[in-house]
């Protein structure tokens, strides 16, 4: 029922923040975007390895984050940090990757 759990007293956000997975409207009636979601990881990396990065992604799947909506890349050159990597391309792939990401987010 009604029943309330935890305090502080509760969180706007919490019942205006659409689901991972959700779309359509909110519950004041405006139009929300699908979540969409980017996990990008490299290869190389052992600080955070893909089997990490690839659980994410299992998970947001999990939380309904629909197929389409959700993009996985392994970069096979890259270590922990691509955005720093700058031998082999790997900044340039990892930047082309965020940008067409977040136009997408804003179309």
């Amino acid at each position: 029922g009604g029943e309330r759990r935890g305090g502080g007293g509760g969180s706007r956000e919490q019942n205006e923040t659409p689901k991972p997975g959700s779309s359509g409207s909110s519950s004041r009636g405006r139009a929300t975007k699908p979540f969409r979601a980017l996990v990008v990881v490299g290869a190389r990396d052992e600080t955070t390895p893909p089997r990490l990065a690839e659980s994410l992604r299992d998970a947001l799947s999990g939380a309904g984050v629909q197929p389409e909506n959700l993009r996985f890349e392994l970069l096979p050159t890259a270590a922990h940090l691509p955005m720093e990597q700058t031998e082999g391309g790997v900044r340039e792939t990892f930047e082309a990757l965020v940008v067409e990401h977040v136009k997408a987010l804003v179309e």
